[in-house]
């Protein structure tokens, strides 16, 4: 395993390739040794080699069906392929050997919402939130899944949730202002665009949905905010 501890210490480096051929040299004498496998899908994920990765993750799981980081990882290739029903279907194997990982059913909720079927990306963000109601980002997720739904109040509400975790992310006032505005409620979802300038002045989606709805509503001045009110060292959107 002297090769398998190298890659180890390259990984830590950041030195998939040197990594990868470590790895490629144990492989050749234990060829069916699981976590070198699950290792060197790992380098080939982070040089997006995502077809051998797969590769690597497919023997994995032949190997060890028990353990569903190999079933999840392999989702998350198939995901990256944009093979985002094989990746639901992988998740789904995943979920039944680890049923209370919030994680794999948030993964498995971006997956079908990535295939278009945005009802059961709204069962497993609901499922991932049951388990663990702390992650702003999932509440964040589930608010946009209900604006494609045309369901401007319940995006309200679980936008009002991201927002109780973490109040710094321009992204969320942004959606909470579609959802009002999508209710009709123009002078709140404005109120929700500066707001979100405040904590990022170069985040332009909410620039250009503020200067829409004053030009829809004929550049009706906005109260400009208090100086200070609002963070303004925010971190950037999550990609």
């Amino acid at each position: 395993m002297a090769l398998g501890n190298r890659a180890d210490c390259l990984l830590e480096q950041g030195r998939y390739g040197e990594a990868e051929a470590d790895l490629d040299r144990a492989l050749a004498v234990k060829p069916e040794e699981v976590a070198l496998q699950f290792k060197r899908g790992e380098c080939r994920m982070a040089q997006r080699n995502f077809s051998g990765a797969l590769d690597d993750f497919t023997l994995a799981a032949r190997l060890a069906p028990h353990r569903p980081d190999v079933w999840m990882r392999r989702g998350d290739c198939l995901a990256a392929l944009s093979r985002f029903q094989d990746a639901a279907a992988d998740y789904t194997v995943a979920l039944e050997r680890a049923p209370r990982d919030a994680g794999l059913a948030a993964r498995r909720a971006a997956a079908w919402e990535a295939a278009g079927d945005l009802n059961a990306a709204l069962a497993d963000y609901a499922r991932a939130l049951d388990l663990d109601p702390d992650d702003f980002r999932r509440w964040y997720d589930r608010g946009m899944i209900y604006l494609m739904l045309g369901q401007p109040t319940a995006a309200a509400a679980d936008f009002d949730q991201a927002l109780k975790r973490d109040s710094r992310r321009p992204e969320i006032r942004m959606g909470r202002g579609l959802a009002y505005e999508m209710a009709g409620d123009d002078g709140r979802a404005l109120r929700e665009y500066e707001q979100a300038l405040a904590l990022d002045p170069d985040f332009a989606p909410a620039a250009r949905e503020r200067e829409r709805v004053l030009t829809r509503a004929g550049s009706v001045p906005v109260q400009p905010l208090r100086p200070g009110r609002f963070e303004v060292d925010a971190p950037a959107p999550a990609e």
